[in-house]
């Protein structure tokens, strides 16, 4: 893999971080349990997707752990390390 290569799979790993993060971001509001559980559903549901789509290349399963990984480590980063002023009112 050439430096093209790997600057792909990093815009590909920002993209799946930032992705986790807007899915957190969209749901701030909601209850308590939809704000736990939306976030991840959506970054595996979106894995999930993107997986099929690129179904028979071997690349694939990489893409799809990948996708989850940098979703999920988006989230999470969300819900903790989030400014005074963007925490969530209870």
């Amino acid at each position: 893999m050439g430096l093209v290569g790997l600057l792909l799979l990093n815009g590909f790993a920002l993209a799946a971080f930032a992705f986790g993060r807007l899915a957190v971001r969209l749901v701030r509001r909601a209850p308590v349990w939809a704000y736990a559980a939306a976030p991840p559903l959506a970054v595996v549901a979106t894995g999930w997707a993107l997986g099929w789509l690129m179904w028979p290349s071997y690349a694939a399963a990489p893409a799809v752990l990948l996708w989850w990984l940098g979703g999920l480590i988006g989230a999470v980063t969300w819900w903790t390390c989030q400014a005074p002023t963007h925490r969530r009112r209870h």
